[in-house]
């Protein structure tokens, strides 16, 4: 199941599903952090290496702007 925006996700716990729209095959994004769920991309369509969803944790592991622009 994918967890909802304001859930505490664990490592390994999936956040995010995405569907390739040519083969129908499906990649589920996992979470690498302990934390809580705080957004997702709005974009109905994702590319490689694209941010799909964003989880605070305890530990900072970047500064400045969270979120995209």
């Amino acid at each position: 199941m994918i967890a909802f925006i304001g859930v505490r996700v664990e490592p390994g716990q999936p956040t995010a599903d995405i569907v390739d729209p040519l083969t129908d095959r499906v990649v589920t994004a996992t979470s690498s952090v302990t934390g809580a769920l705080y957004a997702r991309q709005r974009a109905r369509f994702a590319t490689a290496g694209m941010e799909v969803a964003w989880v605070a944790g305890a530990t900072p592991l970047r500064s400045g702007s969270l979120l995209p622009n």
